[in-house]
C-alpha cells in the first residue's frame, strides 16, 4: 500500500487501533500500529511518529514478525532524530527478530538503514555484512560508502554519494546519508593524529578533501572542542601540533564497550524467557482440557460408586 493509500487510511486505522486496544486484542493491536508508523515515515512526519510510538507502545503479545517490523520504524525514526545508540540497538533488535530463512528484501533494507546509523555512530560495519551472498548485490553501495568512511577521504565520499544518489533516495536514506561527512572528516582527522605531530593547515586540507587551509583550521579547532582529538593550533605559522594519543586500555571505553554488550546479551536472554512463555489461547486451551479431564474423572468415579452400592444392595 502506498504512502497516499495509507494517508487516507489513517482514521479508520486509528479507530481499529483504539478499538483493538480496548479488546486486548494484541496481535490486531500490532499490525494496525505497524500500518500507521509506516504511513507517517513514507510520508517523512516523523514528529508524529514519535508522538505515536511513545503514546502507543507495542504489545508484548505480538508476534516475533509485527515486533521485528516495530522494531525497524522506531530504529529510523531514532536515527531522524540524531537517537544513533537508540536506532542502532533497535535496528539490531529487528534483525534478530526477523525471520533467518525469509524475508530477504526486509533484511535487506533493516541491513542498509544499520549501516547508515553505524557509520553515524563512529563505528565500521562488519565485513561479514557485506559478504552475504543474498545481499551482497544490494549492499555494494553501503560497502563502498563504508570505505570511504574508513579511509577517511572526503572527496572519495562526496564521489560515492553522488554516483549512488538515486539508490540512497530510493531507498529513503539520502538524508542520513549527507550527514556522515561529518564523521568522514574526524576518521581524517584521527588518522593525521596517529601519523602526524606537527602539520601544516595547506596539507590537512589535501589530505582531509577540504578546499581552503581556513576550512581545515576551522574543522580541526571545532574537532578539539568537540574532543575529537587533543592538539593545538598555531594560527600564526599556519600548523597544527597533535599531541600523543593515551592509551584507550586505560580510559573508560572499554568498559563502556562491555556495557553495551552485556545489555544486548540481557536483552536476549529476556527474548528468549518471554518467547517460551504459553500464549494466552494456549494457557485456555490447557486450563480446558483439565477441566474436562477433571469433569470425566468425577463422573467415572460416581459411577463407580453407584456399581459398588448396587453390589452391597444385591449382597444384602
Amino acid at each position: 500500500m502506498g504512502a497516499g493509500r495509507l494517508s487516507d487510511a489513517r482514521p479508520t486505522l486509528l479507530g481499529a487501533l483504539r478499538s483493538a486496544a480496548l479488546r486486548a486484542d494484541d496481535e490486531t493491536q500490532a499490525v494496525v500500529l505497524n500500518c500507521l508508523l509506516r504511513s507517517f515515515c513514507l510520508t517523512a512526519q516523523f514528529k508524529l511518529a514519535y508522538q505515536l510510538v511513545t503514546k502507543s507502545p507495542m504489545p508484548q503479545g505480538a508476534s516475533p514478525n509485527q515486533m521485528a517490523r516495530y522494531a525497524y520504524y522506531v530504529g529510523r525514526i531514532q536515527a531522524v532524530r540524531l537517537n544513533y545508540s537508540d536506532a542502532f540497538a533497535m535496528l539490531e533488535d529487528a534483525l534478530r527478530k526477523a525471520p533467518q530463512g525469509t524475508a530477504l528484501a526486509f533484511r535487506l533494507e533493516v541491513h542498509k538503514l544499520v549501516t547508515v546509523v553505524q557509520l553515524l555512530t563512529g563505528e565500521l560495519p562488519e565485513k561479514a555484512t557485506f559478504r552475504q551472498p543474498a545481499f551482497r548485490k544490494g549492499l555494494r553501495p553501503y560497502l563502498e560508502l563504508t570505505q570511504a568512511v574508513r579511509v577517511g577521504d572526503l572527496g572519495a565520499f562526496h564521489r560515492v554519494v553522488a554516483t549512488y544518489e538515486s539508490v540512497f533516495a530510493a531507498d529513503r536514506n539520502a538524508t542520513l546519508v549527507r550527514r556522515i561527512s561529518h564523521n568522514v572528516i574526524k576518521t581524517g582527522l584521527r588518522k593525521l593524529n596517529m601519523a602526524y605531530t606537527r602539520i601544516a593547515l595547506t596539507e590537512v586540507a589535501r589530505k582531509v578533501g577540504l578546499e581552503t587551509a581556513a576550512d581545515a583550521e576551522a574543522i580541526v579547532a571545532k574537532a578539539i572542542r568537540d574532543q575529537v582529538m587533543e592538539a593545538t593550533i598555531d594560527h600564526v605559522a599556519k600548523t597544527v601540533a597533535f599531541r600523543e594519543l593515551e592509551n584507550a586500555y586505560l580510559s573508560a571505553k572499554p568498559l563502556d564497550s562491555l556495557y553495551k554488550r552485556i545489555g544486548v546479551c540481557i536483552a536476549i536472554h529476556n527474548d528468549t524467557v518471554r518467547a517460551m512463555r504459553y500464549s494466552a489461547d494456549g494457557v485456555k486451551a490447557a486450563k480446558k482440557d483439565d477441566d474436562d479431564e477433571e469433569e470425566r474423572v468425577t463422573v467415572e468415579d460416581i459411577v463407580a460408586e453407584l456399581e459398588a452400592d448396587a453390589d452391597d444392595d444385591m449382597d444384602l
